[in-house]
C-alpha cells in the first residue's frame, strides 16, 4: 500500500509526464540499439555486486539534457564526450574551420569511427556559430526571440522498491525504518545554459523519506563563464590522481576508451551515491586559451568516530540500524582548491597543460588502526595535494600524464600514457602508473587495478590495450595489465603482483546478428589464514587465478523482437599449502526484448540458470532495471534467476515502468547473513517507476 501511495504522490507532483527514452537507447535502428546495449554491458562489466544509480547513466542523461554544440564547443568540452579521442576532436575542429561550421550532426559520421558516431550522436547538436555579432548565451538569445518557454524542460523520475520476504533486520527490530526504497527526482533545463536538479531518497530499512537529499544549480556557457555549480557537484581534473569524483569508466572490455579520463571538469552531481561528491560551489571561467577553476565545499561525511578522531569512512550510504545511524554524517569535511589550465596548440597540434592545488580539512584527525598494513596510511586532519598534468596530440599520438604530490605525506604518484590510432580501424593505448604506498588524496580516482579508496596509492603497473577492426564484420578488443602492490595491504602479507589478460571478439555477419566471445585470465595473491601440522594458525600469501569465458549471441528476430543468449564459465583456482582448490561456476541466460502496441509497451526479461562451487566462482551479470538504474547481480550457489521489466508509454509525455526480479536457490534454505539475510531461498523484489516530461 505504501508503494502505491508514494507512486500516487509522484504522479501528483509531476502533474505531467515525459516520453521515456531508454537509458542508453532511443528510437534508433536495430543495429544501433544492439551496439549501445552491448557497449553499456561492457562498460559495466564489473566484478562487484551493486544496484542503483550509476554515474555513467547519469552522465549520459546529463549529456542528452544539455547537448554539446558542435559549432561552439571548445577542446575541453569535446574531450568530455565519452568515446571521443583527441584525434577525433582535432578532426572536428579542422572540419569546422574549413567548412565554416556543421550544418547537421550527421556530417560528423564521415570524420570519426561509425560505432563512435552511433554512440554519441544523441549527445550532440548543431547551433549557430558564435561571431562578434552573435556571442550571447542561448538563454538571452531565446528571450530576445520570444521562444524561452519552448526551451524549458522539466523531467521527473519517481520509483519505489519493496522486497519479499523482508530481511531479518525488520523481524528482529534492528532496522529502524520502513521497508520500501523510495526515490524522487525532478530536473529542469532552461535553454542550453541552466540546469536545476533536486532529489530525495531513502534506502530499504531507513527511517526518513529524505535520508539523502541533493540539490544542485548548474549554469554553463554564459559568456566567459563555462560552468558554475551551486550545491552538489563533481570535479574531474587531469587523469584523476588529485581530484576525480564520480569516475564513470574503469578497466573493462572497452579496452581503449576506458583508460583515459574524459569528463566535464565541473559538472552538477545528480546521483544517489552518498559519499565522494562535493557540496558548495565551483566555477570555471575561460579567457581565450586560459581556463581558471575554483571551488569550495563543506560537507558532512560518515565514518567510525571516537572522542578525538575517526578511523574509517562509511561508504555504502546505508543507515538502518542504531549503530549505522550513529555514524551518519558525523564528520565535517571542508575542501577548497583551484586549477589553471592552458588549451592551445604546439607545432599546430592540440596541447593542454594544467596545474591543480586543493586542500581537505576534517574537524578531527584521521587515525587508522595500528595494524602493520596501515603503516604508510595518511594520519591527520589536513591533506594537501598539488598536481600537474599534460595532454598533447602529436600527429596521431595522444600523450597524456599526471604527477601529484601529497604535501603532508611527502609522497609522489604519477601516471603516463599514449593513445593512438595507428591506422583506420586500429587503435591502441599504453598506460604506465607508479602510485606511492604513502600517497594520499581524498578524491584520487585514477586508473588502477585496486578498488575502493586505494586508487592512486600503493600500486605500479603497465597496461596495454588495443581495438582492431579486422573487417566490417569482425572487431577485436584486448588488453594486458601487469600490476604490483609494493607494500602489504589488509588482504596480503607480502608485496604482491598479478596480471590481467582479456580478449573479446565481436562478429557481426549481418545487421541483425551479433556474436561476442570474451576470454579473461587474471592472477593475484591474497593472504589467507591456514593451519600447520600442529594446528597452529598462520598467514601466508596464496596465489589465485580466475579464468572465464563468455559468449553472447544476439539476434534481432524482427523489428519488435530481440533475443540474447549468454553462456559463461568461471574457473577459480587457489594454491593452498596442503592442496590446490578449484571452484567452477557457470551461467546460461536467455534474454528477450519485445516491443508491442506500436512500441508503447516494452518487455525486457531474462531467465538464467547458474551453479557455482563457491562465491569465489560467482558469475556477475549486468541487468537492465528501471530508468537510470541498473543491477549487477552475483550468481552464487545453484539456482534460477529471473527478472521482467515492463515500460508502458501512456501518453507521448508519460511512461510507467515496473520490474519483478526473483532468485530461487535449491542448495540453501536462506540467502544472505546477519540483518541482510532473507528467511527464504527465493526472495523477490518489486519495483514501480514513473518518468514524466513537459
Amino acid at each position: 500500500m505504501k508503494t502505491l501511495c508514494w507512486l500516487a504522490i509522484g504522479l501528483l507532483w509531476a502533474k505531467c509526464a515525459m516520453a521515456q527514452e531508454s537509458d542508453l537507447v532511443s528510437a534508433v535502428p536495430d543495429s544501433v540499439e544492439i551496439l549501445r546495449q552491448q557497449t553499456l554491458d561492457r562498460l559495466l562489466d564489473l566484478s562487484s555486486e551493486q544496484s542503483g544509480n550509476s554515474e555513467i547513466l547519469e552522465q549520459f542523461n546529463l549529456l542528452r539534457l544539455q547537448k554539446i554544440n558542435l559549432n561552439t564547443a571548445g577542446v575541453s568540452s569535446l574531450l568530455s564526450i565519452p568515446f571521443l579521442t583527441a584525434l577525433d576532436v582535432e578532426r572536428i575542429l579542422t572540419y569546422r574551420k574549413e567548412k565554416n561550421g556543421f550544418k547537421s550532426v550527421v556530417e560528423l559520421r564521415k570524420l570519426i569511427d561509425e560505432d563512435t558516431y552511433e554512440l554519441i550522436e544523441d549527445f550532440l547538436t548543431v547551433g549557430r556559430i558564435k561571431t562578434e555579432n552573435l556571442s550571447q548565451p542561448s538563454l538571452l538569445d531565446d528571450i530576445e526571440r520570444g521562444v524561452l518557454w519552448q526551451r524549458v524542460t522539466l523531467d521527473y523520475i519517481g520509483r519505489t522498491l519493496v522486497e519479499s520476504p523482508l530481511r531479518v533486520g525488520f523481524a528482529n527490530g534492528a532496522y529502524q525504518g520502513s521497508a520500501p526504497r523510495i526515490y524522487n527526482r525532478i530536473q529542469g533545463v532552461v535553454s542550453d545554459n541552466i540546469l536545476l536538479s533536486m532529489l530525495a531518497e531513502k534506502d530499504v530499512g531507513e527511517r526518513s523519506l529524505f535520508d539523502f537529499t541533493s540539490l544542485t544549480l548548474g549554469v554553463r556557457d554564459f559568456y566567459n563563464l563555462k560552468s558554475l555549480v551551486i550545491g552538489d557537484f563533481n570535479l574531474s581534473f587531469g587523469q584523476g590522481l588529485a581530484v576525480q569524483s564520480g569516475r564513470a569508466f574503469f578497466k573493462s572490455p572497452e579496452a581503449v576508451v576506458s583508460v583515459k579520463q574524459s569528463l566535464r571538469q565541473v559538472r552538477p552531481y545528480t546521483s544517489t551515491t552518498e559519499q565522494n561528491f562535493f557540496r558548495g560551489a565551483a566555477a570555471e571561467v575561460e579567457f581565450g586559451a586560459l581556463t581558471l577553476i575554483g571551488f569550495y565545499s563543506r560537507n558532512l561525511i560518515s565514518g567510525t568516530v571516537n572522542d578525538t578522531a575517526f578511523s574509517s569512512l562509511k561508504l555504502d550510504g546505508l543507515f538502518r540500524t542504531e549503530s549505522e545511524i550513529a555514524r551518519n554524517r558525523n564528520i565535517d569535511e571542508l575542501a577548497f582548491g583551484a586549477r589553471v589550465q592552458l588549451n592551445t596548440e604546439l607545432f599546430e597540434n592540440l596541447f593542454s597543460i594544467g596545474g591543480t592545488f586543493y586542500q581537505t580539512r576534517y574537524d578531527r584527525p584521521f587515525i587508522p588502526s595500528d595494524d602493520f598494513f596501515n603503516r604508510n596510511r595518511f594520519r591527520g586532519d589536513v591533506a594537501s595535494v598539488a598536481a600537474f598534468d599534460i595532454d598533447y596530440l602529436f600527429y596521431q599520438f595522444n600523450f597524456f600524464g599526471e604527477v601529484a604530490y601529497c604535501i603532508e605525506q611527502r609522497s609522489v604518484s604519477w601516471l603516463a600514457g599514449v593513445q593512438t590510432e595507428f591506422a583506420k580501424g586500429l587503435r591502441g593505448v599504453i598506460h604506465l602508473r607508479n602510485y606511492a604506498a604513502n600517497y594520499y588524496s581524498p578524491r584520487a580516482n585514477a586508473f588502477s587495478e585496486s578498488s575502493g579508496g586505494a586508487q592512486g596509492r600503493n600500486e605500479r603497473g603497465v597496461y596495454l590495450g588495443a581495438e582492431l577492426k579486422l573487417s566490417s564484420e569482425l572487431k577485436l578488443r584486448a588488453y594486458y595489465d601487469y600490476y604490483e602492490f609494493p607494500f602489504i595491504a589488509s588482504n596480503t602479507v607480502l608485496p604482491s603482483s598479478g596480471n590481467d589478460m582479456l580478449m573479446q571478439l565481436s562478429y557481426k555477419p549481418r545487421r541483425d546478428i551479433l556474436i561476442e566471445t570474451l576470454l579473461q585470465i587474471k592472477t593475484r595473491e591474497e593472504a589467507l589464514t591456514q593451519l600447520d601440522a600442529l594446528g597452529r594458525e598462520y598467514r601466508i600469501a596464496t596465489p589465485q587465478r580466475t579464468d572465464r569465458i563468455r559468449t553472447d549471441f544476439i539476434y534481432q528476430l524482427s523489428e519488435r523482437l530481440r533475443l540474447r543468449t549468454r553462456a559463461e564459465v568461471r574457473h577459480f583456482t587457489r594454491e593452498l599449502v596442503a592442496a590446490t582448490r578449484r571452484d567452477l561456476g557457470w551461467l546460461i541466460a536467455q534474454d528477450i526484448n519485445l516491443d508491442l502496441l506500436e512500441s508503447r509497451l516494452s518487455i525486457d526479461a531474462r531467465l538464467a540458470f547458474f551453479q557455482t562451487d563457491s562465491f569465489d566462482a560467482a558469475v556477475y551479470a549486468f541487468e537492465n532495471d528501471l530508468p537510470l538504474t541498473f543491477t549487477v547481480y552475483a550468481h552464487n550457489g545453484r539456482g534460477v534467476r529471473t527478472f521482467v521489466n515492463l515500460r508502458y508509454r501512456i501518453f507521448p509525455q508519460i511512461e510507467l515502468a515496473a520490474r519483478y526480479a526473483n532468485v530461487f536457490r535449491d542448495d540453501v534454505t536462506t540467502i544472505g547473513s546477519g540483518n541482510e539475510r532473507f528467511p527464504s531461498n527465493s526472495p523477490s523484489t518489486f519495483s514501480l517507476g514513473l518518468r514524466a516530461r513537459f
